[in-house]
């Protein structure tokens, strides 16, 4: 699962800047992973997101 992030997007009013730094965030931490089955993925993903302050 890979995910890129436009240079230039265009106006979406599901995103919000928080979604930005998200998946920023997200994209540095799964940098250099091998795949993960889905469930593996689940939990990396929820224990990465529990790990980030609030």
């Amino acid at each position: 699962m890979w995910i890129h992030r436009g240079a230039n997007l265009p106006y979406n009013p599901n995103l919000a800047p928080c979604d930005f730094f998200l998946f920023k965030n997200l994209e540095q931490f799964l940098r250099g992973r091998m795949r993960l089955s889905d469930n593996k993925l689940k939990i990396t993903l929820d224990d990465h997101f529990e790990k980030l302050p609030k």
